[in-house]
């Protein structure tokens, strides 16, 4: 017996090794294919990947606290900023630590997959997550993908170990693994209640687990407490958040009003200004966040029906085929790696699978199974009540795989078992589901995605590639003033005003509420010594949003400048 237990634990070390140098194998092929690209090293303020990177140096060579209230999860960038701290600021070091992350995180399915069903099932969802393409593209940005899933594996192991032998130490453990989580991906405290209800005879552990969650997440709120005299648990970005999916013009993705900005610094300014106007006084990030929840309540309580509408598009575009990127789309990158270009396991695929292999396991009743789909149904929850993109899709994934995995095995031992009545069951299912997953819920949005591409080339001052891009987006869809308005801003630099002028003009145009064009133009005309028409259009910023500083400033010295030259 001795013997017997000693190989399967010599088994399993040479397993987790080899799933480990696999997927870390693949990671690397990729991050070398990409490191030669112009997107390689993060670039333009409107983008996430920029905000963590000047984040973390910030925390990590100027100023570790910061001076405002977090506006974003602080758990990624200060882990950013430790590597940055130890490594120097080396972008190549940092994704390839996000890459053996990722690898980690390959290694923790396959031992999560052997607990919860058996071997076969761990290796099968272990080599899927190395070869999911999506997993492996994000893990190539600076975001926080790779550590989410890693922590989100270890949290559910830690849970599935410990579970029917839950002491107060291990409850403990638990709470700072949740509250850990909880800084990277807040989804998480949703399953908090799923795992009371399952774990209701330990219910003193369960609240000491909740009070260390809490006590984890404290340093955070007493700092923003400090810095700002107000109540935020993690971050001042929530309630704009929650508006962005739930608004009059949701489609179920990440959709907000051009009013409010493209760019996090843009709208992080204009939803502050919007907020304090409407209520007209000063307005401290959590009033301003509240503003924003009460903005989409407003809407869920006007139009119940086509709230409830969203609500269930949501729920199909999770399960949905379409990847919505929100950095930039997957398939540019195919221009960088073979290894995209490869066959690569998709979410569509994944997504079948594990539909199938949820409804084939509500059939036999286990805990840790039980566990796992309650997991997955808090994370469905959480992008109902947000929205719904690829890399928040991410962090629950991984457990999706698990019961895809489930689903491949059953089919594989029904024929070697030749039991063909559960295979046909099992096959219709499989065309069932997928033309649930399959189903058209989108356009394709790739004009946003070659806007994307052309600010990443912008803002590597690769200006004709971006002037490109911004035409193919136009070339999709002629409608789309972003596109315009960045397309103007590269005419403006290279001197072409005429053409400038015509793209900010359809911009406006096309969204008389969009402030970036008219600001723009306003900086145009004054550039050229046209104070007149500088002044309108300075006014037409400030008449979306009165309390723009720079068309203030701009508007005061045209003003100056025009009083000048009517003095003698």
């Amino acid at each position: 017996m001795q013997s017997k237990i000693g190989n399967s634990r010599k088994t399993d070390i040479l397993i987790i090794v080899g799933i480990f140098l696999f997927a870390l194998s693949v990671r690397v092929i990729y991050l070398n294919q990409i490191k030669t690209s112009p997107l390689f090293i993060p670039s333009g303020a409107t983008l996430d990947e920029h905000l963590y990177d000047s984040w973390a140096k910030e925390i990590a060579f100027k100023d570790p606290i910061g001076k405002e209230a977090f506006w974003g999860l602080p758990l990624y960038p200060y882990f950013l900023a430790l590597v940055y701290k130890l490594f120097g600021a080396n972008v190549y070091i940092a994704k390839l630590i996000q890459f053996i992350l990722g690898s980690l995180s390959c290694v923790f399915l396959y031992i999560i997959g052997k607990k919860v069903f058996n071997r076969p099932v761990g290796i099968i969802s272990a080599l899927t997550l190395s070869l999911y393409n999506a997993a492996i593209f994000y893990e190539g940005f600076l975001v926080s993908t790779s550590l989410s899933i890693l922590l989100n594996c270890l949290l559910i192991l830690l849970i599935l170990s410990f579970a029917g032998k839950l002491n107060y130490k291990r409850s403990a453990m638990l709470g700072i693994a949740f509250g850990l989580c909880g800084l990277a991906t807040p989804s998480i405290f949703l399953f908090i209640p799923f795992m009371a209800a399952l774990f209701w005879r330990n219910i003193r552990q369960i609240l000491l687990m909740v009070f260390l969650c809490c006590l984890v997440i404290a340093p955070v709120t007493i700092r923003n407490y400090v810095l700002e005299k107000d109540f935020i648990p993690i971050t001042a970005h929530t309630g704009i958040t929650f508006f962005s999916g739930n608004n009059p013009m949701s489609d179920g993705t990440f959709k907000l009003p051009l009013y409010l900005g493209t760019g996090i610094t843009d709208v992080r300014r204009n939803s502050r200004d919007i907020a304090e106007k409407t209520l007209g006084k000063r307005l401290k990030p959590s009033q301003v966040s509240g503003f924003w929840v009460q903005q989409s309540m407003k809407f869920i309580r006007e139009e119940p029906t086509a709230y409830l509408k969203l609500l269930f598009r949501k729920f199909l575009l999770f399960w949905n085929h379409y990847e919505i990127s929100d950095i930039i789309d997957i398939s540019f990158f195919k221009k960088f790696s073979g290894l995209l270009r490869g066959p690569l396991v998709n979410y569509a695929s994944i997504s079948v699978f594990a539909l199938l292999g949820l409804f084939m396991s509500l059939k036999r009743k286990n805990r840790n199974r039980l566990l796992l789909q309650l997991f997955i149904l808090s994370n469905v929850i959480s992008l109902e009540i947000y929205f719904i993109n690829t890399r928040y899709r991410l962090p629950v994934v991984p457990f999706l795989i698990l019961f895809s995995s489930y689903a491949i095995y059953e089919i594989y031992l029904m024929v070697a078992q030749k039991k063909y009545v559960a295979l046909s069951y099992c096959l219709g299912g499989l065309i069932v589901f997928g033309l649930i997953v399959n189903l058209k819920l989108m356009e394709s949005s790739a004009e946003v995605a070659y806007t994307n591409m052309g600010l990443f080339y912008q803002n590597k001052q690769m200006y004709k590639e971006a002037i490109e891009e911004y035409k193919k987006a136009l070339e999709l869809n002629p409608k789309y003033p972003l596109a315009h308005n960045n397309l103007g801003i590269l005419y403006k630099k290279s001197g072409r005003f005429d053409e400038a002028i015509k793209e900010y003009e359809t911009a406006i145009s096309l969204d008389p509420g969009y402030l970036n064009p008219c600001y723009n133009l306003g900086l145009l005309y004054l550039e050229r010594g046209q104070l007149d028409k500088a002044a309108e259009y300075f006014e037409k910023a400030l008449t979306i949003n009165p309390d723009f500083t720079e068309a203030k400033d701009k508007l005061a010295a045209c003003r100056r400048s025009v009083q000048n030259l009517k003095s003698p």
